[in-house]
C-alpha cells in the first residue's frame, strides 16, 4: 500500500523539477546566443544548433572504440 504524499516531499520535488527546467532552458538560450542561432525555414532551433555544433568538429577527431 502506498502512503499519503507529504507536503515537504512534494515541495522539494517541485523545486528540483523547476530548477532542472530552468537550467536546461537557460543553457539552450545561452547556446543560441553564443552560436548566434537564427530561425531557418523547416528546421527547429535545436536542429540548427546541433548542425552548427557538429559542423565545428573536425572530421578526423571522431571517437574510436
Amino acid at each position: 500500500m502506498m502512503r499519503e504524499p507529504r507536503v515537504r516531499n512534494g515541495k522539494r520535488t517541485m523545486f528540483y523539477m523547476a530548477a532542472s527546467l530552468a537550467f536546461t532552458a537557460g543553457g539552450l538560450l545561452l547556446l543560441y546566443l553564443l552560436w548566434q542561432i537564427k530561425p531557418e525555414p523547416g528546421k527547429t532551433m535545436n536542429a540548427v544548433l546541433l548542425q552548427r555544433m557538429t559542423a565545428a568538429i573536425p572530421a578526423g577527431r571522431c571517437l574510436r572504440f
